[in-house]
């Protein structure tokens, strides 16, 4: 760590004293982006991104008019969800070990205990140092030379720093049960299953639905390609406004597969009259649930990142002077006889005076408007058609987006608890595709828009019954880029 912060400041020294400093700039960023450990996990799902942010430094330096380098340090915060919910009859990373202990008639009888994970949600959040570097490529127009865009790839390196950890969410529910492969052998009572209501002493079965699991997340440095596009809006001849959008995605699994370890682990051969009193749990991302470790194949774990960027460009050194050359006028040679004084004739030169437009600079997106944007729409069930409220409350948001061409949406969809996985993930993806569809009729660029279906795996309000699920059949909105 101590090498690579040595390296950058060496660089950006060597940066700064090239040339004349002509075209040496001082960047000053901050981002909002969707950010994701991108796996895959044994029960077929894959991770789903949070929401990001993140700032930073860094140093431009153009060579040519057009083409030049980038370097800079940046602070990235990622946030990251994963769902995992899978069958304990089925799944070998749910199923704990055997073990001997006294069954309900008081008898010693060996069993299995095995796990039943149900809405099983945790999220991952850590915070990066990045230091990218880039090529870069600027163009600008008009006839002051003020305003114009850029273009920028390369590399990144992302190092943890701190916060590197998980959590369980409280509504994830865990049961604890044991699996009698021999019980009553040889009756229609053979391989049975213990739980909830069976909460047996010194068994620790049954099901909390309160886990508050959490721990630290372990994960290696990350190298990324990156990539940036914006405008850059001249404030003055020293300072321009950059607005953009950027793309990071990582090459490298930053999990080893030797140091995963099982989801859960028994802590002891001892039993508990807790439920799950004995277990160890260990993350999803430091567990054997994740696929192999080749990211371009889809296994293993890598960063990924989408994004709008904000910040300030400053021009560093002395700035290019324009020179205007004085035209030499050689006086004729007059013979003194030859002058002839004519008389001066005053002219009467009337003052002119030129009356400049005030023109007011646009104002940025107002909360309200923000608020208006984030607004939900909602469905009936089973449907995805638009309701004529949800096409009320859309053509609201149209009104904004048209106004603030540079913002940017994700669109959430959701289904309540009632259905499979099979119906509500794509019930889910046809409500926000529903939603981006109307947006684009009314105008708005579809590359504006992404949408992503979270199905009944981010209720607003608990699904207990009628009133609640209709609220948690919605389309959540997520501006960006403002």
């Amino acid at each position: 760590m101590k090498k690579i912060i040595f390296t950058l400041a060496l660089a950006m020294i060597t940066v700064v004293s090239i040339g004349q400093q002509k075209g040496l700039y001082l960047t000053i960023s901050g981002d909002l982006a969707a950010t994701k450990f991108n796996y895959q996990m044994d029960n077929n799902r894959w991770s789903q991104a949070g929401l990001g942010f993140g700032g930073g430094l860094g140093l431009q330096y153009y060579f040519t008019r057009h083409f030049g380098l980038s370097l800079g340090a940046n602070i990235q915060r990622y946030n990251s969800y994963a769902s995992y919910n899978s069958s304990f009859e089925t799944n070998p990373n749910l199923i704990i070990g055997q073990f001997t202990d006294n069954d309900p008639r008081g008898l010693l009888t060996k069993y299995e205990m095995r796990l039943r994970l149900n809405d099983w949600e945790e999220v991952q959040q850590a915070y990066l140092v990045e230091v990218p570097l880039m090529i870069m490529f600027q163009t600008k127009w008009g006839q002051k030379q003020r305003h114009g865009m850029y273009f920028g790839f390369g590399a990144k390196a992302q190092i943890p720093v701190f916060g590197e950890e998980y959590s369980v969410y409280d509504r994830s529910k865990l049961s604890v049960l044991g699996y009698y492969n021999d019980y009553n052998s040889g009756s229609d009572r053979a391989n049975l299953t213990l739980g909830d209501p069976y909460n047996l002493n010194n068994h620790g079965f049954g099901t909390i639905d309160k886990t508050g699991y959490k721990g630290d997340l372990s994960f290696d440095i990350s190298w990324a390609g990156t990539a940036e596009i914006g405008f850059l809006i001249g404030l003055s001849r020293r300072v321009d406004l950059t607005l953009g959008a950027y793309f990071d995605y990582g090459f490298n699994n930053v999990v080893k597969e030797d140091d995963r370890v099982a989801l859960f682990e028994k802590s002891s051969d001892n039993h508990s009259d807790k439920i799950g009193g004995s277990l160890n749990y260990n993350g999803i991302m430091n567990s054997t649930v994740i696929q192999g470790g080749n990211v371009l194949k889809g296994e293993g774990v890598n960063l990924a990142a989408f994004g709008g960027k904000i910040g300030l460009r400053i021009k560093l050194g002395k700035l290019q002077e324009e020179q205007v050359k004085e035209k030499e006028v050689e006086e004729p040679l007059v013979k003194q006889e030859e002058v002839v004084e004519e008389p001066v004739v005053e002219e009467k030169v009337e003052e002119v005076v030129i009356i400049q437009p005030v023109v007011e600079e646009p104002q940025g997106i107002t909360e309200g408007e923000l608020a208006v944007l984030s607004e939900p729409i909602f469905f009936d069930l089973g449907k995805s058609e638009l309701k004529t409220a949800a096409i009320m409350t859309l053509d609201r948001k149209v009104n904004i987006l048209n106004k603030y061409p540079e913002v940017q949406v994700i669109i959430l969809g959701n289904t309540c608890d009632l259905g499979s996985d099979s119906v509500n993930i794509p019930l889910g993806q046809k409500r926000a595709d529903a939603a981006r569809g109307y947006l684009e009729n009314k105008g708005v660029s579809r590359v504006r828009m992404s949408t992503v279906t979270q199905a009944a795996s981010h209720p607003i309000v608990p699904n207990t019954n009628e009133e609640n699920r209709s609220k948690n059949r919605r389309d959540d909105f997520v501006p960006s880029g403002y």
